[in-house]
């Protein structure tokens, strides 16, 4: 269970909340005023040392640490849209999918299949979508 709860944080959240930092904060809203301003100040104390030593030993946080290629936009905004709201979550859902048109574009664009025999295969309510970035794409 707590490995599932560690997974859902975010990697610095991971790094920061490593041991019992996750357990000692369930327990503050259960502590008397003084207790809890105790505990809260020694968990974030701990947090920040421990970040201090990840960065000691590991300089590197990124999601493709040690790798050459860098992750690409919509990896980064796949792993942040679960801790957005719906609205959110809507606009970053639009925003992969208008670069994943882009991307497919700019692979047609190399072939010597036309364009708008992709546009055909889209549903109707992604086709102006694809018209415009098929647009942007095009020499002025």
């Amino acid at each position: 269970m707590l490995e599932d709860t560690l997974k859902a944080l975010p990697v610095i959240d991971q790094v920061a909340n490593g041991g019992n930092l996750l357990l000692m904060k369930a327990m503050i809203p259960y502590l008397p005023q003084a207790g809890q301003r105790f505990l809260a100040l020694y968990a974030k104390a701990a947090e920040i040392t421990n970040l201090m030593g990840f960065y000691r030993s590991s300089p590197d946080l990124g999601a493709c640490a040690g790798c050459e290629a860098a992750a690409s936009p919509e990896e980064m905004l796949s792993d942040i849209r679960c801790f957005c709201g719906k609205r959110e979550q809507e606009a970053i859902d639009q925003y992969i999918q208008m670069m994943q048109i882009m991307q497919l574009c700019q692979a047609l664009q190399h072939t010597d299949g036309s364009p708008d025999m992709l546009k055909n295969l889209l549903p109707p309510e992604q086709q102006s979508m694809f018209e415009a970035c098929h647009s942007m794409m095009q020499p002025q």
